[in-house]
């Protein structure tokens, strides 16, 4: 793709050990470090940073992953064969943090992206999921959001925030008699 020819890039790429789309060990979200997951995503990010426009944006939704204690195998969830978390992010144990702690992907990507890309970060913006899958865990809530970050290439960027733009719901205007 040629240099600053585009507008805006919207993607999700692979989280860090939560899923399995192919066979090839080159894949992203695979790695055997998140540090490793990141250096991939800044090189990918790098290409993207290269093709916007100067007025681009970059919006990037990422979840999070778990560390574990590397003792449970080679675990397949049985609902989903192509989901592996068991055996790769939550029993993989991570340099620097201790079993069960949450891993920070989100964040870490997005200070490497403004870093080492170069990209303003702009925002994040919770998504909160209303209808969260279940999980099996009893010592912590459900994970019910993901992050999704706005990053810009420059200073000055393209952002229609009128067409993004809710009317108010008060008291006197909420739909279908809502109290």
């Amino acid at each position: 793709m040629d240099d600053n020819s585009i507008d805006c890039i919207v993607t999700s790429p692979p989280y860090y050990g939560l899923r399995k789309y192919s066979e090839s060990e080159l894949e992203i979200g695979r790695e055997e470090s998140p540090y490793k997951y990141i250096d991939n995503l800044v090189k990918v990010f790098t290409e993207a940073y290269r093709v916007l426009k100067p007025t681009g944006t970059l919006w990037l939704n990422l979840g999070d992953s778990y560390c574990g204690t590397g003792d449970k195998g080679d675990y397949s969830d049985p609902k989903d064969g192509n989901r592996n978390g068991q055996s790769v992010s939550i029993t993989r144990k991570v340099e620097g943090l201790k079993r069960k702690d949450l891993i920070g992907i989100p964040w870490m990507a997005a200070f490497a992206l403004r870093e080492r890309c170069g990209f303003y970060l702009r925002q994040d913006i919770i998504w909160a999921k209303g209808n969260a899958l279940p999980e099996s865990v009893k010592d912590r809530c459900v994970k019910s959001h993901e992050y999704i970050f706005l990053l810009a290439k420059s200073e000055k960027y393209y952002f229609d925030f009128e067409a993004i733009q809710e009317p108010a719901v008060t008291s006197e205007n909420r739909p279908f008699g809502i109290q």
